[in-house]
């Protein structure tokens, strides 16, 4: 797995004050200095788990960065999964990356180099007056 660190985050000091040791436990650095070398050099097949509003601006940062490939979505709706895939693909023409539909078949996703997970039940925020 690979953490893409805080803007800013350029000290060990720093960088403990936004991590706990769960997530310590769960993901490896990608290195404090120059973050960002080591995502660069070749493109990356990424897949997101989940297209709703969180997804699609995962998704469109990383076709902006330059360093995806191949862009895998997936999600349990395939109506908008579907739509969303359109959009990119429309897209695409002015981007060198490819983008597909994963749907509930996972196993397009397989060789994926960073897998981000957006997926999840909408919250019902209930207001007591």
């Amino acid at each position: 797995m690979h953490r893409l660190l805080l803007r800013g985050a350029s000290s060990e000091a720093t960088r403990n004050e936004f991590t706990t040791p769960t997530m310590d436990s769960v993901f490896t650095n990608v290195g404090l200095e120059g973050h960002h070398t080591a995502l660069e050099g070749r493109r990356h097949k990424v897949t997101i788990v989940g297209v709703g509003g969180v997804g699609m601006a995962c998704a469109y940062s990383l076709l902006n960065k330059g360093i995806v490939g191949e862009l895998v979505l997936a999600d349990v709706q395939q109506e908008r999964l579907q739509g969303e895939v359109l959009d990119l693909q429309h897209a695409g023409l002015f981007l060198p990356c490819r983008v597909r539909a994963s749907g509930l078949d996972y196993e397009e996703t397989r060789n994926s180099d960073i897998c981000i997970i957006t997926a999840g039940a909408r919250q019902n925020v209930r207001i007591c007056v």
